[in-house]
């Protein structure tokens, strides 16, 4: 069930329209992501959605009310930001009940609540410690128990693990997974980071220049991108340039440079146009390699890297085109410089439409490179 419907929301800065128009359903309890790279419109989005940015145009829908007009500490939601903003002279207790005392709850369910909350993020022996005395995830879990503790329909989280390390931001998205599968508050989470949307969310919206290129579960948009952009953004990629010969509702005939050609399935609502360059999109673990020329296509070993969880190939095409291919071990009888064959898994490799704006963001942060 829709809990938030956004309805042709846009913003404009200095004249240029830098969201919109966005179009979305906002469902309860689910976990959505706001995934792109920096500058695409995602913050602005959410900022809109708590009321500290207003739209140039659109509607917010809740509870077949217009949000739009109404400010932030009127609204139902909260919000958790990357600095966290926790108050340096209150304790912990103090800072999650800050929002239960303004708003006059008793004392006792303010203690009962503000408990409550402590135990579920794992806080309950520093309740009495200071911020400045907490490490940075125990800090993240403060402003995460400050803002839910309010019990708000809609949580808003402004790249929260951003300032953490490595190790850290991985231990910590597993706790908000958690925590938001128990609580079943609906999270709208914004990131650069494709890996922590693929593992956290319910939902991915992919996004670039203010609008939404894609948007489906994780596996709908590893698997089944639907556009050049979408297909390099979320994990590792090969790109093969291919022309169209044939279009069906669900596959198409193409054929490569070399001349010969192959069946691949596409996720547009559009028709292709017979003779259109595209890109077969072939995931690395998705590829198999042998020696000699026999395969989907052939081309000369260019490279080779041990990656930890297996063996990384660089394969150079006759066009020019380099692919990478993923190998659980070592493939025998392979070295570099060797001609090699490589040829796609049954169902593997996606036709994608060449997309230009996919060009301007290939090296942002969050954009994850073959290497």
């Amino acid at each position: 069930m829709s809990l938030v419907s956004l309805q042709g929301v846009g913003k404009d800065f200095g004249g240029t329209t830098a969201l919109g128009p966005i179009d979305l359903e906002i469902e309860e309890g689910e976990f959505l992501t706001l995934l792109g790279p920096s500058g695409c419109g995602k913050s602005t989005l959410l900022r809109i959605l708590g009321g500290l940015e207003q739209p140039s145009r659109g509607q917010v829908m809740y509870g077949g009310q217009d949000l739009v007009r109404v400010p932030p500490d009127k609204r139902p939601f909260n919000l958790v930001f990357q600095n966290y903003a926790l108050f340096p002279h209150m304790t912990v207790f103090d800072n999650v009940a800050y929002g239960l005392r303004v708003s006059k709850t008793p004392e006792s369910e303010v203690r009962r609540r503000v408990s409550a909350m402590l135990e579920m993020v794992d806080l309950t022996p520093l309740g009495g410690r200071h911020p400045r005395l907490l490490s940075g995830g125990q800090q993240q879990r403060v402003a995460l128990a400050r803002a839910l503790v309010n019990e708000p329909r809609l949580l808003l989280l402004d790249e929260p693990l951003g300032a953490l390390d490595l190790q850290l931001r991985k231990r910590m998205q597993e706790e908000l997974r958690s925590i938001q599968a128990r609580l079943g508050t609906t999270f709208i989470y914004v990131t650069h980071a494709q890996d922590e949307a693929m593992s956290l969310s319910h939902r991915v919206a992919l996004m670039l220049h203010g609008e939404i290129k894609q948007i489906g579960t994780p596996f709908e948009i590893y698997r089944h991108p639907q556009s050049q952009y979408v297909a390099e953004f979320v994990g590792d990629t090969s790109l093969v340039p291919c022309r169209v010969i044939h279009s069906g509702d669900e596959n198409a005939e193409i054929e490569w440079a070399s001349g010969s050609r192959e069946f691949f399935p596409h996720y547009l609502s559009s028709p292709w146009t017979v003779g259109e360059q595209a890109f077969v999109s072939l995931r690395p673990e998705s590829i198999t390699i042998a020696p000699g020329q026999e395969g989907m296509l052939g081309g000369k070993v260019a490279g080779v890297m041990f990656r930890g969880a297996g063996f990384r190939y660089a394969i150079q095409l006759a066009d020019g085109t380099d692919i990478w291919v993923d190998s659980p071990s070592a493939v025998s009888g392979i070295a570099v410089g060797d001609t090699v064959g490589v040829s796609a898994l049954p169902g593997a490799g996606v036709l994608v439409r060449a997309d230009e704006s996919a060009s301007a963001i290939v090296d942002s942060p969050g954009i994850k490179q073959p290497a």
